[in-house]
């Protein structure tokens, strides 16, 4: 989905696909994850957005509920179920 005009809310919490994980995993930081090269326009993905975002001061960090990619949403579902409770209960 474009990300344009998305600006994630103070405390939120972005569930999204991870390349290069094999479970599920809470990033709380953007610096938690790899530099990648940019070949393209095409290459303007979600982490690139929240670190310009990040850059321009619009956000501090974002915390992200990464999902391995492939994952079956029938396989992880309680799991991510379980980790966004627990995470709603610890920002309260």
């Amino acid at each position: 989905d474009p990300t344009e005009e998305f600006v994630p809310e103070k405390n939120a919490l972005i569930i999204d696909t991870v390349q290069g994980i094999d479970q599920i995993k809470l990033f709380r930081s953007l610096d938690q994850f790899l530099d990648h090269p940019l070949i393209s326009v095409h290459d303007y993905d979600l982490l690139l957005h929240l670190q310009l975002l990040k850059k321009r001061g619009m956000i501090d960090d974002v915390c992200i509920l990464g999902i391995p990619m492939g994952s079956s949403l029938k396989n992880v579902r309680a799991e991510v179920v379980k980790k966004v409770r627990r995470f709603i209960s610890t920002s309260l």
